[in-house]
């Protein structure tokens, strides 16, 4: 009887060992797959990031809008100016050329 209570306690312990390698080997699959999604996501998303907060707020524009209509307000802006060459709303592409460099 003992010697059957053995065999069964080998089983059970090899069986154990068993099941604890596949855990340690799924863990490590797991933690290496995670990190390669993190690495992708980080290489996707830092560019993004660096753009968002470096690139961006230099080009952000002025709160002021460009299109000025037959309102007085666009005329006499252009008349403080002095800037008599842009007329009919044409001054939002003056300024929007300014800025774009082009």
């Amino acid at each position: 009887m003992g010697s059957v209570v053995g065999d069964k306690a080998r089983v059970i312990r090899a069986w154990m060992r068993s099941v604890l390698g596949k855990i340690i080997h799924y863990k490590a699959q797991h933690r290496r797959l995670v990190n390669e999604e993190v690495a992708t996501r980080l290489q996707i998303a830092l560019p993004r990031d660096v753009v968002m907060n470096h690139v961006l707020p230099f080009l952000e524009l002025p709160s002021y809008t460009f299109e000025f209509g037959d309102d007085q307000e666009g005329d006499e802006e252009e008349e403080e100016e002095g800037n008599d060459d842009n007329d009919n709303g044409r001054r939002d592409v003056t300024i929007w050329r300014r800025f774009c460099c082009c």
